[in-house]
């Protein structure tokens, strides 16, 4: 179920790329480039897959990390810090 999700947005972040391309007269490969350019501002560290439906997440987002809990209700930040490993204190979401 996590893999449908994640290719969800994948397809979703491709579509509109191509019409964003398409409405810059640019077509797709234009409007990939600059999708591309883009996702550096947010980076998967790593994942630990705990059972099939839940794994934690290191997520690198502009110069923040942040340890995400993924589970079948949704997902959680379970704690934030800066990318030189100083933490701001768990946050919980739901």
């Amino acid at each position: 179920m996590e893999t449908m999700a994640i290719l969800a947005c994948i397809g979703t972040g491709a579509a509109l790329a191509w019409v964003g391309g398409r409405a810059s007269g640019g077509g797709m490969r234009v409007g990939v480039l600059r999708a591309a350019r883009r996702a550096r501002h947010l980076q998967s560290i790593e994942r630990l897959p705990l059972t099939p439906q839940h794994s934690l997440h290191l997520v690198e987002a502009e110069g923040r990390r942040l340890l995400v809990a993924v589970h079948p209700a949704g997902c959680s930040v379970l704690e934030a810090g800066d990318a030189s490993g100083g933490t701001t204190g768990a946050a919980h979401g739901g």
